[in-house]
């Protein structure tokens, strides 16, 4: 299998080197093998190897240059075969193209897709991979042809493409009737969900909670994970976990007023999952700020590259040296640009004594230096302060600049700028949170 693209992404590499060891302190693996859980440590990791990589090819496609291919629909030849080494695809590029220009021309001349699987001796559900793979381009000229192909698997009763045109109704129509396209899929919905397909029951219950049911949908949600057995197995067109079966049973709870459920059904979606989402909502929405618990959730997150996750450590660190008075004096530390441009952080010259002090600007600068690029405005702002207080107001200025392309916290900006180069601006009782509460109120 190729490993040059396929293999997990995980964030590590982009966070910076010093960073790296603190947040493997709070492995969720390290935890289970403390707790003498070694066997479904294993386990997690194999079932989580085996589905990376097709789950990885769905949500973040290799970037690929269009090569020229006699084919009807448009299909970098370069993603059939990464399709194909990571799994996603049964079949051969070659035989690929063949099927879906013979699929596509079928508008035009007699024959059905019935009479196509049974010329190539393939089974509905490569139709439905092959919608897939065509989704990855993300070019709107194949989605005729993807609907097509959804469509097509659908009639032949394939559960991947019955549940891939429920998700897509899901995700692009809010309310009125279902499109008549849909009908054949709503139709086996009804028998996935009878024969206890996880995945099928899942979707029931998104479809319960978009209409307003959301005792029923806790009920499909809850459902999914006593008949899973750790992996939504059989649908080969859909990413989804039980992780997010235990998100949505959580945010369910949560609006149901049952605090301790939620956090007990966020948990199991985070810890034994290792969903990057549960563990931002349970440190944001479950858990004490001045808690370890609450950093060790957003590291969680924040190593799987949530950038909302970065934000929230950010300030996080930024308030804590604001506690700790760090801006009524002046600091010894600095920060340097490489050779690269990238803008580092360095201790203050001689020995370095308080470390815990050192802590908190290294980890309010690298985290909020992460956000501030992930486009987060609050934290362009933070970032741009933390700049200033380490003797650098005009690479903080550029950040305030940055920051002023939103229009909620424009005003703000503009009254920093005013003070940015005096002596009066009170930076251990900024409070931006307040300034934006006020703002919305």
């Amino acid at each position: 299998m190729s490993t040059s693209y396929f293999q997990r992404q995980l964030t590590t590499s982009r966070l910076p080197s010093g960073l790296v060891s603190r947040i493997s302190r709070f492995s969720t693996s390290r935890k289970l093998l403390a707790s003498g859980r070694a066997p479904q440590v294993k386990k997690l990791e194999r079932e989580r190897k085996r589905e990376a990589d097709q789950y990885e090819f769905l949500r973040n496609p290799p970037p690929r240059e269009t090569s020229s291919i006699p084919t009807i629909v448009k299909i970098p030849k370069a993603i059939l075969v990464d399709a194909q080494l990571a799994g996603v695809l049964s079949v051969s590029p070659p035989e690929a193209l063949n099927i879906i220009n013979e699929f596509d021309g079928m508008r035009l001349r007699s024959g059905s897709p019935k009479d196509l699987c049974l010329k190539y001796n393939i089974d509905p559900w490569v139709l439905t991979q092959l919608a897939k793979v065509l989704l990855v381009t993300q070019l709107e000229a194949n989605f005729m042809t993807v609907q097509g192909l959804l469509l097509a698997a659908t009639e032949l009763e394939d559960p991947g493409a019955t549940l891939m045109l429920i998700q897509w109704d899901l995700k692009t129509r809010r309310e009125g009737p279902r499109p008549a396209f849909t009908k054949k899929a709503f139709e086996l919905l009804e028998k996935l969900v009878q024969s206890e397909n996880p995945a099928a029951v899942f979707l029931q219950g998104k479809l319960y909670e978009r209409e307003g049911k959301n005792k029923l949908a806790l009920k499909m949600y809850v459902k999914s994970t006593e008949i899973s057995t750790g992996a939504y197995s059989g649908v080969k067109a859909l990413p989804i976990t039980l992780g997010d079966a235990w998100k949505a049973i959580g945010r369910l709870r949560m609006q149901g007023k049952d605090l301790v459920g939620a956090k007990d059904a966020l948990k199991k979606a985070a810890i034994d999952h290792d969903d990057p989402s549960a563990y931002l909502d349970l440190a944001t929405k479950m858990t004490d700020p001045s808690t370890d618990e609450y950093e060790e959730y957003l590291l969680k997150a924040a190593i799987s590259g949530k950038a909302e996750a970065f934000g929230e450590l950010g300030a996080h660190f930024f308030k804590k040296l604001q506690k700790s008075g760090a801006f009524s004096q002046k600091t010894s530390h600095s920060i340097h640009t490489d050779s690269n441009k990238r803008i580092t952080i360095r201790p203050q010259k001689g020995l370095l004594k308080d470390q815990d002090e050192w802590e908190l600007w290294s980890n309010a600068f690298e985290w909020l230096s992460l956000a501030s690029e992930s486009k987060i405005a609050s934290c362009q702002i933070y970032y741009a302060i933390i700049c200033r207080a380490l003797q650098k107001p005009n690479v903080g200025l550029e950040w305030l600049d940055e920051a002023s392309q939103s229009s909620k916290l424009a005003t703000t900006i503009a009254r920093l700028k005013e003070t940015w180069f005096s002596n009066e601006l009170d930076l251990n009782n900024f409070n931006l949170d307040e300034i934006v509460q006020k703002k919305t109120n």
